[in-house]
């Protein structure tokens, strides 16, 4: 409680005198608010009839889908009826219209025409203003060239805006933040929030959304997630640190389940870029798949992505020194799957293919390519995957101690090839 003095109380009273203009003001918005809230008899009756008919219309729906909560539909008949039929403005036959009142209800209604005082914007045609300027053999990481890339984007449009999850610094959307702090939004560690908060910015096709945090932290967004999916929101989402490779972080802060996770939600695109200039075309939604890797003489087809693409470059170095010849494929999407290069690429290495990742064997790319060769007659498919959680460590050790790094992925190709010499 405060307490105010003598004089302290006769500036307060002073203070709250107000001038005449000031209450002839204040007279006029009552009279505005009394009108509003006080409507005729018949506007009144009008209404009500309305949250009658949401009543029956509620229960009807309910009974017939053998599903729902009509109680608490019924529950809300009134408050529905005021402010979808006396305050919102809306049209029916266009519910994706720029200027419609946001309301959440799926039933036909026919509410006030929307006020038409939205500019226009048009997401088409987005581009890069540059391409990717990294020199050949300089080593950045593919969150850096995210956060290039996204501040690169929105310099050229000024609808693409960011968001993350108090990890700016980590996921290097800070690049964006100082080049476009008033397209930037900070969601804090409220990662659920983050999600939906994407959600609203991108709706009606009025922005370009980005939404970044540590890909293990979209794990508690996952109800956001699908609801995101549901709602066909055009939302893009970067996760970092996935995968073993993440070092000392510890397995709290590694992304082994993310892949799955997204493989499952409906109309969703996961882009596993490789390298800078991946992500900066990831960024831009270009997607490709690309053979990285080959010969003639090509004995057997790996597939990998991520970090794990630099290992199996460099397992098919070590190969070609033994004069046994491998290609290499980088999907760059996961889903969709580019299920024909790589199957073609397969028949040419006579049906043998390995996969590798730094996830975990369930969701991730090894079962994304099993689902595209299952009804292949003739191949031989091995994956390397994380097997267990994994504990800390420095990226070349646990990627050693899960089996996937060059000197697994060599042995891996010796031995599919003594099996397949074994099996003639």
């Amino acid at each position: 409680m405060r307490r105010f003095h003598g004089d302290q109380l006769n500036q307060h009273a002073a203070l709250r005198r107000p001038c005449q203009s000031a209450c002839s003001l204040r007279d006029k918005k009552f009279a505005v608010m009394e009108d509003y809230h006080k409507p005729d008899q018949q506007t009144v009756q009008a209404l009500r009839n309305m949250a009658i008919r949401l009543r029956i219309n509620s229960i009807k729906a309910t009974t017939a889908a053998g599903a729902g909560y009509p109680t608490s539909c019924c529950s809300v008949a009134e408050i529905m009826s005021v402010l979808f039929f006396h305050t919102m403005k809306y049209r029916p036959e266009d519910p994706r219209y720029i200027n419609n009142d946001r309301f959440i209800l799926s039933k036909r209604l026919y509410p006030a025409a929307p006020t038409e005082d939205s500019p226009p914007v048009s997401l088409r045609n987005i581009r890069m203003p540059s391409a990717p300027s990294y020199k050949t053999g300089e080593k950045v990481s593919t969150r850096k060239a995210y956060g290039t890339a996204i501040a690169k984007l929105g310099r050229y449009n000024e609808r693409v805006v960011a968001l993350d999850g108090d990890t700016n610094n980590l996921t290097y959307s800070e690049i964006f933040k100082n080049e476009h702090p008033n397209r930037f939004v900070e969601c804090y560690i409220a990662q659920q929030n983050m999600v939906s908060v994407a959600m609203g910015c991108a709706a009606r096709d009025r922005n370009i959304v980005f939404a970044s945090t540590l890909a293990s932290f979209f794990t508690r967004a996952y109800d956001q997630l699908r609801m995101a999916a549901i709602s066909e929101s055009n939302i893009n989402l970067c996760g970092s640190h996935c995968g073993v490779s993440t070092g000392e972080e510890g397995p709290s802060q590694m992304g082994l389940e993310d892949m799955s996770m997204f493989r499952a939600l409906p109309t969703a695109t996961i882009f596993y870029p490789s390298d800078g200039v991946s992500t900066e075309k990831a960024v831009e939604l270009a997607a490709i798949t690309k053979v990285v890797y080959q010969s003639k003489d090509d004995q057997v087809t790996m597939v990998a992505a991520g970090v794990t693409l630099h290992e199996a470059l460099a397992a098919a170095e070590h190969l070609k020194k033994e004069r046994i010849y491998v290609r290499v494929i980088d999907p760059f999407t996961i889903k969709p799957l580019d299920a024909k290069t790589i199957i073609d690429h397969t028949r040419a290495t006579r049906g043998r293919i390995i996969t590798m990742e730094d996830h975990y064997y369930e969701g991730g790319l090894g079962e994304a390519v099993a689902a595209a060769v299952v009804n292949e007659s003739g191949f031989t498919l091995q994956r390397l995957a994380v097997s267990h959680t994994p504990r800390s460590g420095k990226p070349h050790e646990l990627l050693k101690v899960y089996g996937i790094d060059r000197d697994a992925i060599v042995q891996a190709v010796r031995k599919m090839l003594n099996n397949s010499a074994n099996a003639k």
